[in-house]
């Protein structure tokens, strides 16, 4: 249990570092995506999309489009 929590501090950690590098492109209830700039990109290369969904109830898709620079996160509405 205590290197799954540290395991989970340091992915939120990067998710963190990561954030200020994106942009919300677009957003509708249920799912948004973003897009990096190179930097966050850069910081993102060894990101697994699907440990949101390990980590944080309610997300229920992540597709990456590196072409694209963005990623699609589906998410549940609660309703």
């Amino acid at each position: 249990m205590a290197e799954e929590t540290g395991n989970k501090d340091v992915f939120i950690h990067r998710l963190i570092d990561i954030a200020g590098q994106t942009a919300i492109v677009h957003h509708i209830p249920g799912r948004i995506r973003l897009q990096a700039k190179l930097p966050g990109l850069l910081l993102a290369r060894d990101f697994e999309a699907g440990d949101l969904m390990k980590c944080f109830i309610g997300i229920v898709d992540v597709r990456t489009n590196a072409a694209e620079r963005s990623m699609a996160i589906s998410y549940g509405t609660g309703q």
